[in-house]
């Protein structure tokens, strides 16, 4: 098997100048490029994975789908570059909305969608972090952003159950940011979520384009 791209290689420490130019990369080039996305996601699970374990339903789901993506960016790096090429590749596939078995086995473009999905919740929840929403509680922050988010509309009630219950481990908002970004005084990381807010909604509002226009939205 040929060696996968140097951008794709796993992220094991927090960098805040590189997920700031990795989010840069990916709004940077409306075709969505694969590798910056993975790069990104590396680095939010890091920070989420901070938090303990109230995120651990989606940065286990992150690492699975982003995973499958570099695998098979090893073995077919083309078809696997952008998101308008993996949907271009997928389309019929995925249009038939056969769940997904060992004879229809998963694509990049539901993988991603799947990805896409945990997107919303994650800038949906630092941006009220930002704004210091529901008066400094981070617990009531990640629940409206969940429910802001796709995601409860594909989990079922015990998931979401689990999901309200681990919202209340959570810091409050005035020991958020040692927890979460040590490597950033206050100032310095609320800038730096800021920006990340911003660029990742844009990110995750040209994806949603995509897949409206072909008509790929709600995969099983």
């Amino acid at each position: 098997m040929a060696k996968g791209p140097a951008i794709d290689k796993k992220v094991v420490n927090f960098d805040p100048d590189h997920c700031m130019e990795s989010l840069e990369m990916i709004v940077k080039d409306e075709a969505i490029q694969i590798g910056p996305v993975i790069q990104a996601f590396d680095q939010l699970v890091i920070l989420l994975e901070r938090l303990g374990t109230m995120f651990k339903f989606i940065t286990m789901d992150i690492n699975d789908k982003t995973g499958f993506l570099r695998e098979k960016r090893n073995t077919s790096l083309e078809q696997f570059s952008t998101l308008d090429e993996m949907i271009k590749h997928d389309e019929i596939i995925c249009s038939q909305r056969k769940k997904v078995s060992r004879s229809n086995p998963p694509t990049g473009t539901r993988q991603y969608q799947l990805l896409h999905r945990s997107l919303k919740l994650i800038f949906e929840f630092m941006k009220r972090v930002v704004n210091n929403d529901c008066g400094g509680k981070t617990s009531s922050m990640a629940w409206e952003a969940y429910n802001e988010s796709p995601l409860p509309k594909f989990h079922p009630f015990m998931v979401r159950n689990a999901v309200k219950i681990a919202v209340y481990t959570l810091p409050y908002r005035s020991k958020f940011f040692k927890i979460a970004v040590p490597e950033l005084e206050e100032e310095k990381c609320l800038e730096m979520m800021k920006k990340g807010c911003f660029l990742m909604e844009k990110w995750y509002n040209n994806a949603e384009k995509k897949f409206t226009e072909f008509n790929l939205h709600d995969l099983p």
